[in-house]
């Protein structure tokens, strides 16, 4: 799991009216909304986020799409290839979280809804 300091979530705040303290032990799953992928991920692609801020993003776009998927699927994966997009101008700087996503040392796949999916984008990587 990656951790965001008080700095970083309080401007993620700013941008979607969140009432994070920077206390939360885990921001991006207590702020995931599946209801606001398309917000998250536009917000993302209009840049101007400081590295940081964009990785931010990228994590609660992740935990918001893996939600996402509980409940409902994503036809021709569109939304998952929004977020390749995203990740895939600096996968690099994504890779802790990726990894975290990846589960690379579970044999199942079907831990997370995204774990499939984010395996498959790292090994064609």
């Amino acid at each position: 799991m990656v951790f965001f300091d008080k700095k970083i979530i309080s401007n993620v705040n700013k941008l979607f009216g969140f009432i994070a303290t920077g206390y939360e032990q885990d921001w991006p799953l207590e702020f995931a909304d599946k209801n606001r992928i398309s917000e998250f991920i536009n917000a993302t692609k209009l840049g101007g986020l400081s590295p940081d801020v964009r990785n931010a993003m990228v994590s609660l776009i992740l935990f918001s799409y893996d939600d996402y998927l509980s409940e409902k699927a994503d036809h021709n994966n569109e939304i998952w290839k929004e977020i390749i997009v995203i990740l895939n101008e600096s996968h690099n700087s994504y890779k802790d979280l990726l990894n975290y996503w990846a589960l690379w040392d579970n044999k199942a796949n079907d831990l997370f809804n995204l774990t499939p999916l984010v395996r498959s984008y790292l090994k064609e990587l």
